[in-house]
């Protein structure tokens, strides 16, 4: 209810501050990252929760839990976001027509803010899994609020651009506020290990977003483009079939078909 109720009242302050374009411009944008990647978060959660549960009493299993369902959640989330942010032009003419290329800028960077979203994302089962529901609301309450009071500050300097770079903040600090909280609550830290992996995906994030943004599109982009973007499907390949056996597990499904 706050999640709706908050992103609803902003529709209203869009609608009486720009247009109804505007607040349709806005609904396209974020129902690209809300539904697609939005499958990806509902699809983890699936397992992860359970998991998380099953040793809620344990606050260094938490961890080891958390941070390795961090580590998955960048992992799988970070070729989706990179390919989305290179090719968003096409993206967008694929999902809706030409006429919403006025909201790419808006989606590049919120899809960047996605690299955040996923980090806090994974943390914020810890409360639900300890069962600390009113701790868990009021870090929801809160967080809402100062989204959308960015949301509104961004939105008057730089119209919708600004709403998408509002994202990535708001969700930056989300990540602090889940990570502090954590700590605090119950001794949670982020790993070695996450921490590497998240600032090599990142780095391909950086990129990604630095080039759509700075460059021209044309068949020179394209190509340094596809070629980033390879190595990272490459590196994502290898890293996950270290981790979960990704070619054993495809051929033994294959051969016993």
């Amino acid at each position: 209810m706050a999640s709706t109720g908050f992103s609803y009242l902003f529709r209203i302050y869009l609608s009486n501050q720009g247009s109804l374009i505007d607040v349709g411009y806005y609904n396209a944008g974020f129902a690209i990252i809300g539904t697609y990647v939005g499958l990806v978060f509902t699809a983890m959660a699936t397992d992860y929760y359970p998991r998380l549960a099953s040793v809620a009493s344990n606050n260094e299993q938490c961890r080891d839990e958390i941070n390795q369902q961090l580590e998955m959640a960048i992992i799988i989330l970070s070729p989706i976001l990179c390919g989305f942010i290179f090719y968003i032009d096409w993206a967008l003419v694929l999902l809706y027509s030409s006429e919403f290329n006025s909201i790419r800028t808006m989606s590049i960077w919120a899809a960047y803010g996605v690299y955040f979203k996923a980090a806090s994302w994974s943390i914020a089962y810890l409360f639900l899994a300890k069962g600390a529901s009113r701790l868990f609301f009021y870090n929801e309450i809160f967080t809402h609020c100062y989204l959308f009071i960015l949301n509104i500050i961004f939105y008057k300097f730089w119209g919708l651009n600004g709403v998408g770079v509002s994202y990535l903040v708001g969700y930056i600090l989300h990540f602090l506020q889940m990570w502090i909280v954590a700590k605090i609550k119950y001794d949670f830290s982020l790993s070695k290990k996450f921490i590497r992996v998240f600032i090599f995906q990142l780095l391909f994030g950086t990129v990604s977003l630095l080039m759509s943004l700075l460059f021209e599109k044309n068949i020179l982009f394209y190509i340094v483009a596809s070629f980033i973007y390879s190595i990272l499907l490459v590196s994502t390949f290898f890293i996950l079939d270290r981790r979960i056996e990704l070619r054993r597990n495809f051929l033994k499904k294959f051969y016993s078909r």
